[in-house]
């Protein structure tokens, strides 16, 4: 239960890696977590965990609904925009390229709208923040779909927060594009990740920069440096 008017952080995603690690650091920041993802977790229950299968649009409607009606939405100031599904083959290749744009995009994208139409009924500022990928902007070969995702994720949000300036005054969009971490969007594949950064060490930048916003929409790198997370703020354009 959400004791008096605490603050609640939704993490779409949160059972697991980055998700979990912001979901923690979230509870250290006083903050009450409440994760949004297919697996369990023993440290966030009950109230804490509402499950979803971003692949599946019968779960995907039915966390909208819960969206739109349930108690805890007006205490949400924050949502976190975390889950992604990798597939790394060329496009001829790939196992499902659709089931990859339903998770990384098209349910995403109906959660956020869920949201923020029950902000509006509630005249309620909310603070989104998109986990992107420097994969938004640099092009790899056989990632083609996932890094076409990441884009739209990046692209959808730099929009997305001039229509809450615009309509929702007080809300603010964050926007991080993270190197590549220790978690298991990379399960199965043959992938070092031995000099990846630990999500910990991102989630801890993350929620820091979040929790001193200013602007309105704010955006920046997690750059993996001798496998340690390093904020950087320098822009960055699309390189093959």
């Amino acid at each position: 239960m959400v004791a008096g008017s605490q603050t609640v952080a939704l993490i779409l995603g949160g059972t697991s890696g980055l998700g979990l690690e912001l979901a923690r650091e979230s509870e250290r920041n006083d903050v009450k977590p409440m994760l949004l993802g297919r697996s369990k977790s023993l440290e966030f229950t009950g109230d804490s965990h509402v499950y979803v299968d971003l692949a599946d649009k019968h779960r995907v409607y039915a966390l909208c609904q819960y969206i739109e009606e349930s108690y805890i939405i007006p205490y949400a100031k924050y949502f976190f925009w975390n889950a992604a599904m990798f597939e790394r083959a060329s496009i001829t290749d790939m196992c499902d390229p659709k089931k990859v744009i339903e998770v990384n995009v098209v349910s995403p994208t109906k959660i956020i709208e869920s949201l923020i139409r029950r902000k509006k009924s509630l005249n309620l500022p909310v603070h989104i923040v998109a986990v992107s990928s420097t994969s938004s902007w640099r092009a790899r070969a056989d990632e083609a779909v996932y890094c076409g995702t990441k884009a739209y994720q990046s692209q959808f949000m730099r929009s997305l927060g001039l229509e809450l300036m615009r309509d929702l005054p007080g809300s603010k969009v964050t926007i991080v594009h993270p190197s590549g971490m220790k978690t298991n969007l990379f399960n199965g594949m043959k992938t070092d990740t031995s000099k990846f950064m630990d999500p910990a060490g991102v989630a801890k930048i993350i929620w820091s920069e979040v929790l001193k916003q200013d602007l309105a929409i704010d955006e920046f790198n997690v750059d993996c440096v001798n496998s340690e997370p390093v904020l950087v703020r320098e822009s960055r354009i699309p390189l093959a």
